[in-house]
Protein backbone atom coordinates (compact mmCIF):
# COMPACT_ATOMS: atom_id res chain seq x y z
CA UNK A 1 0.00 0.00 0.00
CA UNK A 2 3.02 2.67 0.69
CA UNK A 3 4.31 1.90 -3.02
CA UNK A 4 0.70 2.67 -4.10
CA UNK A 5 0.54 6.08 -2.15
CA UNK A 6 3.38 7.08 -3.24
CA UNK A 7 3.08 6.74 -6.65
CA UNK A 8 -0.22 8.73 -6.09
CA UNK A 9 1.55 11.51 -5.08
CA UNK A 10 4.44 11.73 -7.73
CA UNK A 11 1.84 11.36 -10.19
CA UNK A 12 -0.52 14.12 -8.23
CA UNK A 13 2.68 16.00 -8.06
CA UNK A 14 3.56 15.62 -11.98
CA UNK A 15 -0.19 17.10 -13.10
CA UNK A 16 0.46 20.23 -10.46
CA UNK A 17 3.26 20.32 -12.16
CA UNK A 18 2.12 20.68 -15.71
CA UNK A 19 -1.02 22.44 -15.01
CA UNK A 20 1.24 25.20 -13.07
CA UNK A 21 3.50 25.40 -16.47
CA UNK A 22 0.44 25.97 -18.32
CA UNK A 23 -0.89 28.61 -16.17
CA UNK A 24 1.94 29.98 -15.93
CA UNK A 25 2.25 30.16 -19.52
CA UNK A 26 -1.21 31.43 -20.03
CA UNK A 27 -0.40 34.32 -17.63
CA UNK A 28 2.18 36.05 -19.86
CA UNK A 29 -0.04 35.04 -23.02
CA UNK A 30 -1.95 37.62 -21.42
Amino acid sequence: MGAAIYLALVGGGLVAAIAASVVLRSVKLI
